[in-house]
């Protein structure tokens, strides 16, 4: 340990003594002190010491009134200057000799700041006096002590009062050349705070906002003849889920059960087993999924035990990948399901329907694990679980998915400056134009919108209108939201700016709604119903025809996750990301209804998905007997037609015919039907 030496001498009655003249007559009290590295000394803060003993022997109570009795009398007192010396251990090798002094005065806490940064250089077992002042509670009733043990006193524990004294420090320099004016600026510049972060503002645009309609450019969109396919539900499924994906599914798999020495290839048949199983469970729920391959009545599954073995199913489930451990990119924190969605976005867009209207929109997978990447969201149908940029079309067709990774979001260097929400919208706008540049419409919330975006989307030829943030509205001169509210409802205000052709907009209604547009102006006037509290009954209210097309061709996400929801996979597992790959397959089969519908198929969607799943399992399963008893008309509407496995088999018993409906003595083994052997084929094949 090395000691710091407190040298301090007090005179009551003369006037203040020269500290330099006089430190031969100074009493000296040795207190020990830790030695420290000048680079890793401790925090000099005075929050936490300055903390007040009182004395508590008659001695320490005699002293006290004798001060206090000065201090009545108007007697002056002066305290000594206090000089502490530190040494300090530098591993500057450079002898410096002691060439000029600083005289300028700064804080205890300032000085013994400038000794932790290396602010003073000086010779290895150089000693640094500094002169402390009295502290400015020295002529009161209680001063500040060192708090803690005073056999044990550090820097960490000396009082506030005394590291916020005044202080004088002898610099030492190299030559003589050093004008202490230079010194003594380098030295403030050391003890400064460091300055704030400013912002960067980049070269804000000037808008030139004035009171006229917006110049809206009647561009005509150009309509495509759909074809009308009469596809079965598996078959629009495997548009989505083609041999591709299914390959890169059954690649990663194996070779992840391989690398752990487990031991069975799962083949294509299991894996569509699996989806279909997956599916199931979104309209028949069962507590644990074992209870499925149960023998017990209430909760066996006929369709389901004869498909896949339990075994086999908890076998996928355990090695399902899709992609390789060893090949992980390290910025992508979604690198596990990464080659799963990049897929299916090719498969959308490649299938997507030919439509105008486009929302970019955030979505949520519920995931309720422990994860670095799920969140919280107050208020959403779905609170917890991981938050998805999706991109879709206004009747809620989904085109683009993408996982939110926070600030670390792969977006395109050449968007950063737009911020992330419109970096996502360019992203979407870049996926929409690969597949032909037409006069596409977005939509998107607040989150998203901005001025600079709108005026990018214009140059792009691309239609946006969206919801706004007052703070992104750069200087636009409406009336100020407070003032508004207290209008009617149904008030708006608007200005437009004529060199970009961009409209924005505040409306009244139960709140402020802002909104903006580079496409779509105020007129013409709308009608909406609300209830009026002051009245006691329902009113008409005008609407902005901005918000009329914004609340009709908004809600294309929310749809689709409304579809999604309402049948949602009900099998949990203990990885991360499997949530993550159900909701590709949900995705999958949600788009699958959507192009029925678009088609002119008359299914809703659960019948949709029934008959999807019950075709993967008959087609693709071990093999499915039915329970005595008349069979079901519908129970294999599909699978009938996928010509694989379907055998004659003879049978003693007469059965109709479902073909010709006269007797008969054989059956289809697979569709477990009569059949002659004449209509064998008729049977097996669409007409």
């Amino acid at each position: 340990m090395d000691l710091i030496k407190f040298e301090q001498d007090v005179d009551y009655e003369s006037s203040r003594i020269d500290p330099i003249s006089n430190m031969k007559d100074e009493q000296e009290c040795i207190i020990p002190f830790i030695k420290t590295e000048a680079s890793n000394l401790p925090d000099y803060g005075y929050g936490s010491y300055g903390e007040t003993h009182q004395t508590s022997n008659a001695s320490d109570a005699k002293k006290e009134e004798e001060i206090r009795a000065i201090n009545c009398h108007e007697m002056k007192c002066e305290i000594k200057e206090e000089v502490i010396t530190v040494k300090e251990e530098w591993n500057d090798t450079k002898i410096l000799e002691p060439e000029a002094q600083l005289n300028s005065t700064y804080s205890l806490n300032e000085i013994l700041t400038l000794l932790e940064e290396g602010g003073i250089h000086v010779q290895a077992d150089k000693e640094i006096e500094v002169y402390i002042q009295p502290p400015n509670n020295a002529n009161e009733n209680l001063t500040d002590d060192d708090s803690g043990d005073e056999d044990a006193v550090t820097l960490s524990n000396l009082p506030g009062s005394q590291l916020l004294a005044p202080a004088e420090l002898p610099q030492l320099f190299e030559n003589n050349d050093v004008n202490i004016e230079e010194v003594i600026c380098i030295t403030n510049k050391c003890t400064d705070q460091p300055p704030k972060k400013v912002r960067k503002e980049g070269n804000k645009k000037t808008y030139k906002w004035c009171k006229r309609p917006l110049d809206i450019n009647m561009t005509n969109w150009p309509e495509k003849q759909n074809v009308h396919n009469e596809l079965s539900p598996m078959e629009l499924f495997f548009l989505f889920f083609d041999e591709d994906v299914i390959s890169l599914i059954l690649d990663k798999t194996n070779l992840y059960a391989a690398l752990r020495n487990r031991v069975g290839d799962v083949t294509t048949n299991e894996l569509y087993c699996f989806i279909g199983i997956l599916l199931l469970s979104g309209y028949v729920t069962v507590p644990r999924r074992r209870m499925y391959w149960e023998t017990a009545l209430d909760t066996r599954n006929e369709l389901v035990l004869s498909s896949i073995s339990r075994d086999r199913f908890e076998f996928i489930m355990t090695n399902i990948h899709v992609c390789e451990n060893d090949k992980l990119n390290k910025e992508d924190r979604f690198a596990k399901v990464r080659p799963l969605y990049d897929a299916l976005n090719d498969k959308f867009l490649q299938y997507a329907p030919h439509e105008e209207n486009h929302v970019i929109d955030e979505s949520m997978v519920p995931y309720y694990g422990r994860h670095g990447l799920k969140q919280f969201i107050r208020g959403k149908p779905i609170r917890y679980g991981y938050k998805i940029w999706v991109g879709a079309t206004s009747k809620g067709y989904t085109i683009w998915k993408d996982p939110c990774q926070g600030k670390s979001t792969t977006v395109n260097p050449t968007y950063k400056d737009f911020g992330l929400g419109a970096a996502i919208v360019l992203q979407y706008c870049d996926i929409l134009t690969s597949a032909g540049i037409f006069p596409y419409h977005l939509y998107f919330n607040n989150f998203f919108g901005g001025l600079p975006l709108l005026e990018e989307l214009k140059n792009r030829n691309i239609k946006a209108s969206c919801t706004m943030r007052e703070n992104r509205i750069a200087t636009c001169p409406l009336k100020d939201s407070t003032v508004m509210k207290k209008t009617d409802r149904g008030t708006f205000d608007y200005k437009t700016d004529r060199e970009r052709n961009i409209i924005v907009m505040k409306w009244n209604d139960n709140n402020i709604v802002t909104a903006a547009s580079n496409a779509i102006g105020i007129y013409p006037l709308h009608q909406v119903t609300r209830f009026s509290q002051k009245e006691k009954k329902h009113i008409k209210i005008p609407q902005p025809h901005l918000i009329h097309e914004c609340n009709k061709h908004m809600g294309g996400v929310d749809r689709s996750d409304q579809n999604i929801s309402l049948y949602r996979v009900a099998i949990r597992g203990k990885k991360w990301y499997f949530p993550l790959i159900f909701d590709c397959i949900e995705s999958a089969e949600q788009n699958a209804w959507h192009l029925h519908c678009i088609n002119g198929g008359k299914l809703d969607h659960l019948t949709f998905r029934r008959r999807l799943v019950c075709n993967l399992l008959e087609t693709y399963g071990k093999g499915y007997s039915s329970r005595s008893g008349r069979s079901q008309k519908k129970l294999k509407k599909d699978s009938r037609y996928d010509h694989l496995d379907h055998f004659v088999a003879p049978q003693e018993k007469q059965i109709r015919c479902r073909q010709c409906h006269m007797k008969c003595t054989t059956r289809c083994m697979k569709c477990d039907v009569g059949l002659h052997t004449k209509c064998f084929i008729a049977f097996h094949t669409k007409s």
